[in-house]
């Protein structure tokens, strides 16, 4: 939920001793380096709609279509380019 919305942001994560750190909770203290072995952050990266694109360059019914809607909007009402 929260990695959503800082995703958004140019921020750097920055460490800062407990005594200098005023809001320290939980998520900011140092842990045991036994018990931490390893810390990850992955980022979706969506690329669902450019692998899209290029199955479409060769679809001739896809072609054929757009034309067709292009020629005619009111004809194929069903459908919207954009």
């Amino acid at each position: 939920m929260y990695l959503a919305r800082l995703m958004g942001y140019d921020y750097q994560i920055q460490y800062r001793v407990g005594t200098h750190n005023q809001a320290a909770d939980a998520l900011s203290k140092c842990f045991d380096q036994d018990t931490v072995s390893l810390i990850s952050l992955s980022v979706p990266c969506p690329l669902f709609m450019e692998e899209l694109r290029r199955q479409l360059e060769n679809h001739l019914a896809y072609h054929h279509l757009r034309h067709a809607i292009m020629e005619d909007p009111d004809k194929h009402y069903e459908f919207t380019l954009v």
